[in-house]
């Protein structure tokens, strides 16, 4: 629903039950799908003749009822077929219907036919046809929830259309599923991206040309209506992010998620006129905006949308956009000069490794942990966010691994894989962080973990790490590790006495082992060349 407009969807899976007398359209379709076009015994009794369109209803007007107005009726029509054989041609359903439906379906006032009729294969054995009417000037009450009449008018409007197109002229109407109405809301949110020459401004700078020059032009647009305020997010000393989100009210959309593309088609229509609302001058040439990526819930929507600015996208910046050209000097490089960077994910694949004494703990014990103590510390991140569950992996008896994965989105890299350097010590530090997170106690001295070994895709790093468990790595573990050492029959505490260090290193330095080790091998070369008695080379007196 919106205003002065109401959209609804009605799919029909074909049965060769429900219409016993089909049409001439419908026969040629079972016919091309090899189905047989009289499924059902026909019947014994005249035959009732088809009701006539259904007259628009007439709502009572009164003094304190909201008023009435006048709208329009979208049908979304989508007819399902399952065949025996291979499904027919596009080219031949098509032509089927140009020559046997739109014949049929021209002499009838209301509705009229919207959108050419298309073919969707869905399987080798299955296709949909898609077609969309529309019923002008039909009276609708202001409030959507006292739509029911209207409602009803609506469903009488597709049995007699969709009886028109699959029965008999004097054949017994067949009662069509109910159209589905959903109201729902689409919030947008978006992430401008710029990358400058200079040190990026400071949010101070660009809230304030934001507070000044945006949001007076965007206060005129009676939708999208802005529901956050704008947020800045330093991405590096080159380059920083602005965030903003806004809502949409009263849309309409279809309760499957899989038939929602008029609404999407709707929503990219919408972004591109709010973002070239925000980024052009009023009267400059539009540019088309990436496509967001869509998050479907049963009456809401999410749409995100990332726009990397290049300068040669927009040739006549709005004031908005120059005085934040002009506070980020982002006269950007020529595309030779330098590889372009662009904004991708992260995703970090962990794998601990753990050797016990005794046998390994049972799945469910390590799980409890990872649900009791270690979730809960980990959602105070904001980032990384867990994409899946952890997963429990016996080795031998003596050994187990814990598996976990993680994603950082919205990741500034490089197109080219081996100019990342600087990308990968930022994923160093994240898996740093969150693994003395995990293992470590809060206040405990920092432990450097393995490097991760790196697979990159276009817009994707993935990260592997994987940590065997030593017990002098971790001097103070944090809840979740002592709990998994002390279900593994280790010590909590595993770090050499602090005796050994120093003594070792007083050996190293004074050299006093070296001096002794000395002497005794020279005395041990004398005593090699005394082979006989001394008394024997005595020399006699004269």
């Amino acid at each position: 629903n919106t205003p002065d407009q109401i959209e609804v969807s009605v799919e029909y899976v074909y049965q060769e039950g429900d219409i016993s007398e089909p049409s001439d359209f419908l026969s040629a379709i079972l016919a091309a799908s090899d189905l047989a076009t009289t499924a059902a015994p026909t019947p014994t009794a005249a035959p009732a003749s088809q009701p006539p369109i259904p007259v628009a209803p007439t709502l009572p007007g009164a003094t304190k009822a909201p008023a009435t107005i006048t709208g329009t009726v979208v049908i979304y029509i989508e007819f399902v077929f399952y065949t025996i054989k291979p499904v027919p041609s596009e080219r031949e359903i098509l032509n089927l219907a140009n020559t046997l439906l739109v014949a049929r379906t021209k002499r009838e006032a209301e509705p009229v036919r919207v959108d050419d009729i298309t073919y969707e294969k869905l399987s080798d054995h299955s296709f949909a046809m898609k077609l969309s009417y529309m019923i002008s000037d039909v009276p609708m009450n202001e409030e959507f929830h006292l739509r029911n009449e209207t409602q009803q008018y609506i469903q009488d409007s597709v049995n007699t259309l969709l009886n028109q197109m699959l029965n008999k002229q004097d054949a017994e109407p067949f009662t069509f599923p109910s159209p589905i109405y959903t109201v729902g809301s689409v919030v947008i949110f978006i992430r401008f991206v710029f990358f400058t020459k200079n040190p990026v401004p400071s949010e101070n700078d660009i809230l304030k040309l934001v507070n000044t020059l945006l949001d007076d032009r965007i206060r005129q647009l009676r939708a999208p209506v802005r529901v956050n305020d704008i947020t800045y997010e330093k991405l590096s000393e080159n380059s920083f992010a602005m965030k903003l989100s806004y809502k949409i009210s009263n849309v309409s959309m279809n309760e499957q998620f899989h038939l929602r593309n008029e609404t999407q088609q709707y929503i990219q229509d919408s972004v591109n006129t709010l973002l070239n609302q925000i980024l052009n001058k009023k009267d400059a040439k539009p540019f088309t905006f990436p496509p967001p990526t869509y998050t479907n819930m049963p009456q809401e929507i999410h749409a995100n949308v990332t726009y990397v600015f290049r300068e040669d996208d927009i040739s006549q910046p709005s004031p908005f956009l120059s005085a934040i050209m002009e506070a980020s000097n982002s006269t950007l490089p020529a595309p030779t000069t330098e590889p372009p960077k662009i904004l991708g994910s992260v995703v970090i694949f962990i794998r601990f490794v753990f050797f016990t004494k005794d046998s390994v703990p049972s799945k469910d014990d390590i799980l409890n942990f990872v649900n009791t103590l270690l979730d809960a510390r980990i959602r105070q991140l904001r980032d990384p966010v867990r994409v899946d569950d952890i997963i429990y992996e016996k080795l031998s008896d003596n050994s187990f691994a814990i598996k976990l994965s993680y994603k950082i989105s919205d990741v500034v890299m490089n197109e080219q894989f081996h100019l990342r350097n600087e990308t990968q010590q930022y994923i160093q530090d994240s898996v740093n962080k969150l693994l003395n997170t995990m293992l470590n106690n809060p206040d405990a001295n920092p432990f450097t973990f393995p490097s991760p070994t790196y697979t990159n895709m276009p817009q994707e790093i993935h990260a592997n790490v994987e940590y065997v468990f030593r017990e002098g790595d971790i001097s103070q573990p944090s809840s979740f590790l002592s709990a998994i050492l002390q279900a593994s029959g280790l010590a909590t505490t595993a770090a050499p006495p602090t005796t050994t260090n120093p003594v070792l290193l007083l050996c190293l330095l004074c050299g006093v082992c070296a001096a002794i080790k000395r002497r005794l091998r020279r005395r041990y070369r004398i005593q090699q060349y005394r082979t006989h008695p001394v008394n024997q080379y005595r020399i006699h007196p004269l």
